[in-house]
């Protein structure tokens, strides 16, 4: 019940500032559960990259999907409880690098109200998909490079 109540809060602040809550679900989650608690919050389904275009800013939390969100350059806000920053530290800390963070309501209420000022954060984007998502971070360089280290 609390994940519905804090989902819900994030919508009328989304609504207030006039901006459409959309949920896309992990692909395992049932959509049904959540529509019955859910109250004004659209549910988005289908490719995620078509998803995350569509809309202006992107709230997160340690998901992967917010890659797609890097690649097409949209502002990303990483919100959640402090558990979730706590239980999935590595992935914060990669993503605090280019986002702002709204771990209480208030401040997501402050950066939804500005959310066109998180533009500034995508010029770093490209240091962060040169480390995490570039050729550099593939499989196959990171084989080729302990080859070399172990031949020397």
């Amino acid at each position: 019940q609390d994940e519905y109540n804090y989902l819900n809060k994030i919508a009328e602040i989304c609504s207030s500032n006039n901006l459409v809550f959309t949920i896309k679900l992990h692909p395992l989650e049932s959509i049904e559960k959540y529509k019955k608690n859910l109250l004004n919050i659209k549910f988005a389904k289908g490719n995620l990259y078509k998803i995350i275009l569509e809309n202006d800013v992107i709230l997160g939390h340690y998901s992967t999907a917010l890659y797609y969100a890097v690649k097409m350059k949209k502002p990303i806000i990483l919100i959640g409880k402090n558990f979730f920053k706590q239980k999935f530290q590595n992935n914060f800390k990669i993503f605090e690098q280019i986002s702002a963070q709204a771990y209480n309501l208030d401040k997501l209420n402050d950066l939804l109200t500005n959310y066109k000022l998180l533009y500034k954060n995508i010029p770093n984007y490209s240091n962060f998909e040169n480390y995490y998502l570039g050729e550099n971070n593939t499989y196959e360089h990171r084989v080729e490079t302990l080859i070399k280290i172990l031949d020397s």
